[in-house]
Order: C-alpha cells, then sequence, then structure tokens
C-alpha cells in the first residue's frame, strides 16, 4: 500500500528575487567565484528554504529547461526513438524500482522469418564500395560452384558481344575516299529520306539502242543441282577477260550522247545506277563521281573502288571484322571470293558448244583480248516530269538516261522454233514485259536471264546451307536477305534494268573453311525478278525515284565535278564539289576488284 503523502511546507510569494541572493558577476567564467567562500555560503544557505524531491515528475517548462544545457549528447542520441533518455526515463527510474510485476512470465518475441538474412547484423559504413561488397559477399554465399561458372560464362559473353560491336564500328569507319579540306559540301542527304521519294515505273519509257557482246542460252540442268549432290564450281575466271568500265570510258555512250537524235540528259551504268537504288540499305562507305558539263550528267565511279568489289554480310548483325583471325574472312578478301564465284558461276550455266547470238564488239574490247559471254545492252529510260504540286515543289521535265546493262543468258528456245537473226538491230523492248518487234528474242518466246550467287564462308556453323537448304529453304532465304539486303537489291535492280525476268540464285559454299579457291554449288534457285524485288523490299516506284531524287539535286547545281559520298559511321550521304584542276584520288588506274583486294591486304599485311 502507498504511503500517504506528507504535508507540505507552504511558501509565501516573494516579490523580490534578488533579495533572495545576491549575484556577483563573473568575468573569467560561469557562475559564482570559486575563490569567495562568503558568497558560495550565502548562496547555498537560501537554497535550504527550496524543496527537493527527485520522484516528482518535472513540468514541461523545466523539462525544456534542462534541455538547454544538455551539451554532452548527439542530437541523434537524444532524438532516438522520439524520447530523451536523461529526462523522462531517468525520473521515472526510481519510481520503476519500487513496483513489481505479478506476471513474471517472458513476453514473446516477435517472429521474424527466421534465417540468416533476418538476424540483426552489425552497423557498417553506408558507401558506395562498402554497400557493392556486402552484396558481393550475399552472392558469394548463395551462389554455389555452378552459379559461379555460369556467372563467369555470361560475363565472357558480354565481353565478347561487346567485343564484336566495337569492332564492326572499326568495320564501318573506313572511307571508301577521304575528304579533302578543299571540298566543298553542296547537300546532306539522309538514306532514312530516300524512301520518300517514288516516281510511276509503269510510265517510264524503255528503248533499246544497241546490242554488243554475245548471248548463250542457259543451262536448264543446273536446276536440279541439290544439297545431296552439289556441283564442284569451276575456275573459268582465269580463262576470260572481264571489264569494268566507267561511263567516261565507254566510248558508245559518248557516241550516243553526242549523235543521238533524241537528246540525252544522264549517262551510267546499271551497276552505278544499282548502288544509289540500293543506298538507302547500304552500310559501307563508297563513292561516285558526277560530272556536269553543258546540262549534261555523267554518273561513273572509282576504278578499283568499293562499288566493284560484291559485299559479303554486308547488313548482317555481326559482319565481317577487318582485323578477323582469319584473313580470309576479312571483307576485302570475302569480296574478291564473292566477284569471282559469281565470274565463275555465269560462265558455268551456259551450255556449251552451242554458237552464241553474236552482236559487234563491244567498244572496250581490244584485240587479243577473250571477253567473257555476255551481252551489253545499251538502253535508254525516259522518266516523266512533273508539275508543280500544292506543297510548293518544283515542276521537272522529263529526263532521259543512258545506261549499260548486261544479260548474262537468253532462256531455251521452244522446240521447232527459228533462232532469231543475229543481226538484228533491238530499239525497243525489255523481255517478256514487251514483246515487240524489235526484241531479238521476244517473238520465240525465250527471256532474258540475269546470274548471280551467294557465298557461305563458316560451313561449320550450326546453321549452315547444307543442313537448312534440304529442310527450312524459306527461312534460309529470309537470313540471307536479312544479311544481304544491299548486294540483293543490287542483283534485282540490275536484273530489272537490263530487262530480265528471270533472275537464277545461286548459292555457293567452300569445300573447307581455310580454303577460298575451291567451292562447290549446292543450289541453283529461280525467281521472278520483280516477285524477289517485292519480296526482299525493293520497289520498283522507289528505286527510279531515288534515281530522279539525285539527278534532280545535282542538276539544280552548276556545272563542275561532284562527288557523292556514303558515310561509314552515319546513315548519311552528302554531295561534295571539288575544284575543277584537282586531280582523281589515286584511283584513276585501271584496276579490276582482284588487284585491288591484293593491294589492301598486303598493305595490311605491312601494317601488321
Amino acid at each position: 500500500m502507498e504511503q500517504p503523502c506528507e504535508e507540505r511546507p507552504h511558501f509565501e510569494h516573494v516579490s523580490n528575487p534578488e533579495s533572495l541572493f545576491r549575484c556577483h558577476p563573473q568575468r573569467n567564467g560561469w557562475g559564482p567565484a570559486n575563490c569567495d567562500k562568503e558568497v558560495r555560503s550565502e548562496c547555498l544557505a537560501a537554497l535550504a528554504h527550496l524543496p527537493f524531491e527527485p520522484n516528482v515528475r518535472p513540468s514541461l517548462f523545466s523539462h525544456q529547461l534542462f534541455r538547454a544545457c544538455d551539451f554532452t549528447f548527439h542530437v541523434q542520441q537524444r532524438q532516438r526513438d522520439g524520447r530523451d533518455p536523461r529526462g523522462i526515463g531517468v525520473a521515472f527510474a526510481d519510481e520503476e524500482q519500487q513496483f513489481q510485476t505479478v506476471d513474471n512470465r517472458p513476453l514473446l518475441k516477435r517472429g521474424g522469418g527466421g534465417g540468416w538474412l533476418h538476424k540483426r547484423r552489425a552497423p557498417v559504413k553506408q558507401s558506395t564500395a562498402a554497400f557493392n561488397e556486402k552484396n558481393k559477399e550475399e552472392e558469394e554465399l548463395r551462389l554455389g560452384k555452378k552459379g559461379k561458372s555460369e556467372q563467369k560464362k555470361q560475363q565472357q559473353q558480354q565481353q565478347a558481344r561487346f567485343a564484336r560491336i566495337h569492332a564492326r564500328h572499326r568495320a564501318f569507319s573506313e572511307w571508301s575516299v577521304q575528304p579533302t579540306n578543299e571540298w566543298a559540301v553542296e547537300a546532306e542527304i539522309p538514306l532514312s529520306q530516300l524512301y520518300k521519294h517514288a516516281v510511276e515505273s509503269s510510265k517510264i519509257k524503255v528503248k533499246d539502242l544497241a546490242w554488243r557482246g554475245e548471248l548463250r542460252t542457259y543451262n536448264k540442268q543446273a536446276d536440279q543441282i541439290r544439297t545431296k549432290l552439289p556441283v564442284a564450281l569451276q575456275n573459268l575466271s582465269s580463262n576470260f577477260d572481264y571489264y569494268w568500265v566507267t561511263t567516261q570510258d565507254d566510248d558508245l555512250i559518248k557516241e550516243h550522247m553526242l549523235n543521238s537524235s533524241e537528246p540525252i540528259d544522264v549517262a551510267a551504268t546499271d551497276q552505278v545506277l544499282a548502288v544509289l537504288m540500293a543506298a538507302p540499305q547500304s552500310k559501307y562507305s563508297w563513292h561516285l563521281h558526277l560530272t556536269k558539263v553543258e546540262g549534261k550528267l555523267l554518273i561513273g565511279k572509282a576504278n578499283g573502288s568499293i562499288v566493284d568489289l560484291l559485299t559479303v554480310n554486308e547488313t548482317a548483325s555481326e559482319p565481317p571484322m577487318q582485323d578477323a583471325e582469319n584473313r580470309l574472312n576479312r571483307p576485302a578478301a570475302l569480296g574478291f571470293e564473292a566477284v569471282k564465284i559469281n565470274q565463275n558461276l555465269r560462265q558455268q550455266l551456259l551450255v556449251k558448244g552451242e554458237d552464241p547470238v553474236k552482236f559487234p564488239p563491244p567498244p572496250f574490247v581490244e584485240a587479243g583480248d577473250n571477253p567473257a559471254s555476255v551481252a551489253y545492252r545499251y538502253r535508254l529510260f525516259t522518266i516523266p516530269g512533273r508539275t508543280a504540286g500544292a506543297a510548293g515543289g518544283k515542276s521537272r521535265q522529263p529526263i532521259n538516261i543512258i545506261a549499260r546493262t548486261e544479260v548474262n543468258a537468253k532462256l531455251p528456245q521452244a522446240a521447232g522454233t527459228p533462232k532469231p537473226a543475229a543481226d538484228a538491230e533491238p530499239t525497243t523492248g525489255h523481255g517478256r514485259r514487251e514483246k515487240e518487234d524489235s526484241d531479238p528474242f521476244g517473238k520465240d518466246g525465250g527471256g532474258y536471264v540475269y546470274i548471280c550467287a551467294l557465298n557461305e564462308y563458316d560451313i561449320k556453323g550450326q546453321k549452315n546451307w547444307r543442313v537448312q537448304m534440304e529442310t527450312q529453304r524459306g527461312a534460309l532465304l529470309a537470313t540471307e536477305v536479312r544479311n544481304n539486303a544491299c548486294k540483293l537489291k543490287k542483283f534485282v535492280a540490275s536484273a530489272m534494268m537490263a530487262g530480265c525476268d528471270d533472275l537464277k540464285l545461286g548459292f555457293v559454299s567452300r569445300k573447307s573453311n581455310n580454303d577460298n579457291e575451291h567451292h562447290v554449288v549446292l543450289s541453283v534457285q529461280s525467281y521472278q525478278t520483280r516477285d524477289l524485288g517485292l519480296q526482299i523490299g525493293l520497289k520498283p516506284d522507289n528505286a527510279w525515284g531515288i534515281v530522279r531524287a539525285i539527278v534532280d539535286l545535282v542538276m539544280d547545281k552548276p556545272d563542275g565535278r561532284y562527288v557523292l559520298l556514303k558515310d561509314p559511321t552515319k546513315p548519311v550521304m552528302r554531295l561534295y564539289s571539288r575544284p575543277e584542276d584537282e586531280d582523281e584520288d589515286g584511283e584513276e588506274d585501271e584496276k579490276a576488284p582482284e588487284a585491288r583486294a591484293d593491294d589492301d591486304e598486303a598493305n595490311r599485311n605491312d601494317e601488321e
């Protein structure tokens, strides 16, 4: 039982507090001076009249006064758990000791889920390094040997992926020609903007001007080649002469531009026009020479440039690297290999022992040459003009483009049908789409054939052609369209300009991974040129629209020399103007692609 409280003494109100104490200022410290015993005794004597009960709860005002002189504890310690450990807690410490609880059972511990992760750990320094170190230790405890090996494998794969990305950027960073300080940028064309240009291809008029060379019949037995019984690719390129004549060096083009009854505005070849038509898909750097003289435009290429090479896996996610360990798999070597494969296949798929249809020899063939069997078809394309639209565009006049195209073969003619005259002078028509009387093969039902090839250099991969050709032929074509989109569009564009309704696509593979001289033909697929073009995303309206846009851009410039250059690091091509007295960029010496590839490989070996 609690004892009754004793009666507390009553104090009268003190009107003057100064009467209780006498204050003596202390200039050297705080409080009364220690040496003044008289003052100290008087002060302590006055405190004897005041009550002192430690168990009495301090008032809020006095509690705040106590805190005013608290200089020994940090603010975090004093305010932890929302109360002052030296205030109310100390005041109730003695009072709590006077009472005892009736229930001595231990309190139940609140469940925390168990496990070492829920136990209280010693506080650690909250820094980035300490946090990372703590997470690393926890992961090491959780992961076993298998987990660590898998994690290491993932890190290696990620490093290899980054290495491929960096190598891919290095491969794309090489310029086909380096711009000089004397070149002035006339225009910058994003490749994405090229998709917006279009003309109605159905309104384009086509007229044959001349045929040169010879034309043989396609051997239909090549369509029976299968993967289980591949055919060795013969090395025929060394037996014939091939030509990479630029537009400026073709005398027949010059003759037609000067003496033609119809005005000719632009001169080019199917090779350079195909580069423009497939420009939106290009990744590597390339450049074309454009010369405007008296309102006429000549579009050509530099001898031995990348335009003469056939790129391999240019648009693939992992294209060939310039610093590949196997030098046979570097871009320049693969491009030269692809050129030889196409040359050999185009001669091997022809009927042997049959007299070809002969035309006058090309103007660039010299005496003593043994030219390969190919027909050069000089054609005149008339692109219709347009009027100024509501958007404020300029009105354009129709433009006439003369182009030298190539036809590789013709389909076998029907039995009993007489052969066409070899000296026929065609003037119009382009294959089965326009079977006019002037077409030498329009009457006998035969069509023109364009032959091209894709080559495989990694035959040990999981998805090699020998496996996919039999079971996943559609998936194989889709993969090659993705990896070689630019090259396939060039093939289809060249076939369309030559008037070849049939395109023969050969799939050629190496006999072994480290042998780029011996190949086998796994299959030859037949396609309709226009159908294949739509399948790979090449629309004739857009293809001719790109050509028209580039021609209009240069036609608005003054006469002079220009260079259209594709940037290797950005999807952009730029039009540069060059000084009239500037020499060519060191590429005008006549070089075949194989010579250029050999020079590049020799220079690279010297650098290494």
